[in-house]
């Protein structure tokens, strides 16, 4: 699997900030990013597998908080 500089870790109604704040940082200079929800998050994958991928896969971990971060599944990823 392709190695990223940084990954964003959002929750699923947050795709839309996580792929602004992906697309900000690489017109400031920081190439190669990728978003939970796009590069990560497979169809019938574990949810946990895949957080696991998107850390071991990436130089940085980005955590976008917000208040529809509150599910025990993000709760987790926070951990």
């Amino acid at each position: 699997q392709k190695f990223y500089n940084f990954v964003v870790i959002h929750a699923r109604a947050d795709e839309h900030v996580a792929l602004r704040i992906r697309e900000k940082l690489e017109t400031l200079g920081v190439p190669d990013g990728a978003t939970f929800c796009e590069e990560f998050q497979v169809p019938g994958r574990g949810e946990l597998h895949c957080l696991q991928d998107a850390i071991n896969h990436s130089g940085y971990t980005i955590l976008l908080l917000t208040t529809n971060f509150d599910c025990r599944l993000s709760l987790h990823q926070i951990n």
